[in-house]
């Protein structure tokens, strides 16, 4: 006897929709095809959120308190995973944050730390047999430096920004995206020594085009090859958001041309987190609470007086009312103004409490938190350095300095050192340099050192005993000069040295008291790091 087999379990109402859905995207797919590709991707984002969901890591090692076990809910995705989830909500939170919030203020004093009044290049090459002498080396030196000078002021897409402008924008991107990108581009002009442009590109415009939606090698934008290595960025020619320019083209961009200036918190990140991720929620929590005290705080202040009868408290406020809200009639009150009630009726004055006294202690408890989450002084995002002891202000600007500095030699190492790079090389092909191509490709890397001096750092608690110190050091050959000379003055040592060689010159010459020291007249000469080193 055949054994019945129940029946089929009838499809549930979200499979029967899905199977729906997929079967719309292949209709539309076929007579449209971008829009198709458009509704297959957003299918494929509910998926993985339905999918990162019901994977979500409920218990945590050790952990035995279910109900507390279950307060933890890391997301087992991997990093680009949940950057592709996150990144766009994230990055619109924390642009908005930055527009209408004190928050704002914290990536512009970062910014203005970082870049301050700009870096500048001092061109470092050597001398070495067989490939340049001194004097040639001397002398192309000057000259990249000259082509720097003279390329700065139109570097930029516009030929309206400077490179110190550009860099400004940079360092704004990394504080509210998390990252910028930078292309580098040719564009000549008549004032131009050679064609090097730099465009700032908005990362709202990197992107995966539609058409390339779903493979792993493309993500958010970032191509690789078969061996993880960025090969090209997909930028869109016209930002999402453009109101006027609509089209939804995109070009491919060689990894070579686009600098991506970016920190990653984890090992397989393509793109950045924000710098205020971890405090947006408790930053707008914060603005919200200030809100919410300046309504209470204006409620307080108005005077309000409820009239009650016994009878016909409809027709008591017909005469008086001024306004209908929401089918109440509303009465409006002056400061100043007097009712008379009639008999029987009684005055009841409306008064709001307080918001009272706990505001202030609880923000500043609340704007410690978002400092400590963001790695920024709290006395740099309030700007308030009340009641700081001196040994808590070094500790506070020691923290800064040291922050300041990373994302200096971010900038430095991603962006500076590549741009320098490729002026020499578009100078030597431009012929603006005696340096010949045929030398060059020797060695380019040898013709491309630089050393880019960073601004100094503004801040002394004790200037008087601090500069003592430095110099303490240098006397003891435990540092270098040129090195003190860099961070208090962002200059370089040896122009430093013959300016002041030519000063002391110039005060003897016309008897300027009172005279400086007497030095002989040999160091009067100036003077370079390599003929110090052979004395």
């Amino acid at each position: 006897m055949r054994e019945r087999k129940p029946p089929a379990a009838p499809p549930s109402p979200s499979g029967m929709l899905d199977r729906l859905g997929r079967w719309c995207d292949r209709a539309v797919l076929a007579i449209l095809p971008e829009r198709g590709l458009r509704r297959m991707m957003f299918r494929a984002g509910q998926q993985r959120a339905a999918l990162q969901a019901a994977r979500m890591q409920h218990t945590d090692g050790g952990e035995k308190d279910e109900s507390r076990a279950r307060s933890w809910l890391g997301s087992r995705l991997s990093p680009d995973s949940g950057l592709e989830q996150d990144q766009v909500e994230l990055r619109k939170n924390s642009r908005e944050l930055y527009l209408n919030d004190t928050i704002g203020g914290a990536v512009d004093s970062r910014m203005n730390l970082v870049v301050s009044r700009g870096f500048t290049p001092q061109a470092r090459i050597k001398a070495r047999p067989g490939l340049c002498s001194q004097a040639e080396a001397d002398r192309y030196n000057d000259e990249f430096e000259e082509v720097y000078r003279r390329l700065g002021p139109g570097i930029s897409k516009s030929g309206k920004q400077t490179l110190w402008q550009l860099l400004r924008l940079i360092e704004r991107h990394v504080g509210f995206d998390g990252e910028a990108f930078v292309l580098l581009a040719d564009r000549g002009g008549a004032d131009k020594p050679i064609p090097l442009t730099l465009d700032v590109i908005d990362p709202e415009r990197v992107e995966t085009p539609p058409q390339m939606g779903g493979k792993a090698n493309v993500r958010m934008g970032v191509e690789t090859d078969a061996g993880g290595r960025i090969v090209a960025y997909h930028v869109r020619d016209a930002h999402p958001g453009d109101s006027l320019d609509v089209k939804q083209t995109y070009t491919r961009y060689l990894a070579e041309r686009v600098l991506h200036v970016y920190e990653p918190w984890f090992a397989g990140q393509s793109r950045a987190f924000p710098w205020l991720t971890r405090a947006i929620k408790r930053a707008k929590d914060a603005k919200d609470f200030d809100e919410a005290t300046i309504i209470a705080a204006q409620i307080q202040a108005c005077y309000a007086v409820f009239v009650t009868a016994p009878l016909g408290a409809l027709r008591a406020a017909e005469g008086a009312a001024t306004d209908l809200v929401n089918g109440q009639r509303v009465e409006d009150i002056r400061p100043g103004s007097i009712k008379y009630l009639e008999d029987g009726q009684t005055a009841m004055p409306g008064g709001p409490s307080s918001p009272g006294n706990t505001f202030e202690p609880f923000q500043q408890w609340n704007y410690r938190r978002i400092a400590a989450g963001i790695n920024w002084p709290f006395e740099m995002v309030a700007k308030n350095w009340s009641g700081l002891s001196f040994a808590a202000g070094r500790l506070a600007l020691t923290d800064c300095k040291l922050s300041v500095r990373a994302d200096q030699q971010l900038l430095d190492q991603i962006v500076l050192q590549i741009v320098w790079a490729r002026l020499v090389y578009e100078a030597v092909l431009a012929g603006a340099t005696s340096l010949t191509s045929k030398r060059y490709r020797l060695d380019p890397w040898w013709f491309s050192q630089v050393e880019w001096s960073a601004p100094p750092w503004p801040f002394a608690l004790t200037p008087g005993e601090e500069v003592d110190a430095e110099l303490a050091l240098v006397n003891n050959n435990i540092k270098p000069k040129a090195s003190m000379v860099a961070e208090y003055t962002g200059g370089d040592f040896i122009e430093v040295a013959n300016l002041r060689a030519a000063e002391r010159a110039l005060e003897r010459e016309l008897e300027i008291e009172p005279a400086t020291a007497e030095v002989p007249e040999a160091t009067l000469k100036p003077q370079t790091l390599e003929s110090v080193g052979a004395k």
